[in-house]
């Protein structure tokens, strides 16, 4: 069994690779300068950028080289999640189960809950390896990464390490709460746990895989302060970080919870984006601060947690709580995994909406629906992404709205999106 389980890892490593080289040696590489096409959407005329249809204010040639990279993509992004499921069956094809049984024969329930969700962790990750080494090798084809060997490696182990800890936290709580109505008893005890966590996440966790200091004094900082003083958000804390360590796409984003709860640029999109774009990009993001989208994404994923574990619970066969620890958290791991399939697509409707009232928050600070455009078409662009996806994969995987709905609701147009 340990030979057919390693061949089947060993497959399905072979077809990440594959799924990633094809798009790099079979879909079209037309020549693109990111610094050339910022200077060429600069030049377009407002009344063009507010009008023209957002076909044809991108890069024709970049828009059929993303269609043929996306297929690969989502494909692979398919192949993932079966390899997930795939990973909770194989632990109990292994028969690892039993092994354990005879490893801790006398510990607490809840330590050899906890021991088997720290491996149980730990054993997702070495399978979702191959998929995120095929992400790091498709970026840097592409050119959207210049992540070196060194800092991908040093993130994949701070990344194994912290989901084992999470595993044994969690699985511990299985330990105590082995009976019936478990699930409504455990996501009571997580949501303080998700609180610390949005609060402790700025502070020691996002510093281990990027450097966070305050954006220096500066007309742009001064322009950004005001700002949010405009939107009542006063006393924001403003920082600058490394996204370049792995990406080269722009980004900024809000996070963090009460005290720590910050406003961050990349340093992607300072250095490449003009001071509309950027104070653009920032009103999005004061949206989400002003909105509480951090309050509300820390209280819809407790939700979907306690509905998770609500589900669990109820498809959970009766004969599978009398199980030992070792048989019955693989069990349920595969049950969970399952079931967040499932409901993948109601948390990525949620997202586009949260999404869109930010872009619609943007549009009433902001009042530059030039720069609005100009931003959307830039990031489709740069970021090789399709203005238009096809509905089923914005349903199965679009936290965003497609950029060409985003870019038609600056220009108040009507959306080809749909």
């Amino acid at each position: 069994m340990i030979a057919r389980v390693a061949v089947l890892w060993l497959f399905l490593a072979a077809l990440a690779g594959l799924l990633t080289a094809m798009p790099l040696r079979l879909c079209p590489r037309p020549a693109f300068d990111a610094a050339v096409n910022a200077r060429r959407i600069a030049r377009i005329p407002v009344t063009r950028l507010l009008s023209a249809p957002p076909r044809e204010l991108v890069d024709a040639s970049r828009q059929r080289e993303a269609a043929c990279v996306d297929g690969y993509g989502r494909a692979n992004a398919l192949l993932a999640m079966a390899a997930m499921l795939l990973a909770a069956l194989a632990w109990l094809w292994l028969g690892w189960h039993r092994a354990l049984e005879r490893l801790l024969p006398g510990a607490p329930r809840f330590v050899r809950y906890g021991c088997v969700g720290a491996l149980l962790a730990a054993w997702l990750w070495l399978w979702g390896l191959p998929f995120d080494v095929a992400g790091l090798v498709a970026a840097r084809g592409l050119g959207l990464s210049h992540e070196t060997a060194a800092t991908f490696l040093r993130d994949e182990a701070a990344s194994a390490a912290l989901t084992a800890v999470l595993g044994a936290i969690f699985a511990q709580g299985l330990g105590v709460l082995w009976r019936r109505g478990w699930s409504v008893i455990l996501a009571s005890a997580a949501l303080p746990l998700f609180v610390i966590g949005a609060i402790v996440v700025p502070l020691w966790i996002a510093p281990i895989f990027n450097a966070y200091r305050p954006l220096p004094p500066s007309p742009l900082r001064a322009a950004i302060e005001q700002e949010a003083r405009r939107a009542g958000f006063t006393g924001a804390q403003i920082y600058e970080t490394n996204l370049s360590a792995q990406s080269e796409e722009a980004n900024a984003f809000v996070f963090g919870f009460w005290k720590t709860e910050r406003i961050v640029l990349g340093d992607t999109l300072l250095r490449g984006y003009s001071r509309e774009e950027i104070l653009f990009v920032l009103a999005h993001e004061i949206g989400h601060a002003v909105h509480g989208d951090v309050y509300r994404g820390v209280a819809w994923g407790w939700l979907f947690t306690a509905v998770g574990l609500a589900l669990t619970e109820l498809v959970e066969p009766r004969r599978l709580r009398a199980l030992p620890p070792e048989s019955r958290a693989p069990a349920l791991l595969a049950i969970a995994l399952a079931l967040s399939v499932a409901v993948q697509p109601l948390a990525n409707a949620i997202s586009r909406g949260v999404e869109h009232r930010a872009d619609a928050y943007a549009l009433t600070l902001d009042h530059d629906r030039a720069a609005g455009v100009r931003t959307f078409v830039r990031l489709t662009d740069e970021g090789l992404a399709q203005l238009c996806p096809p509905r089923w994969a914005v349903i199965a995987f679009g936290t965003h709205p497609p950029l060409g709905s985003r870019i038609a609701f600056f220009q108040g147009s009507r959306d080809p999106c749909r």
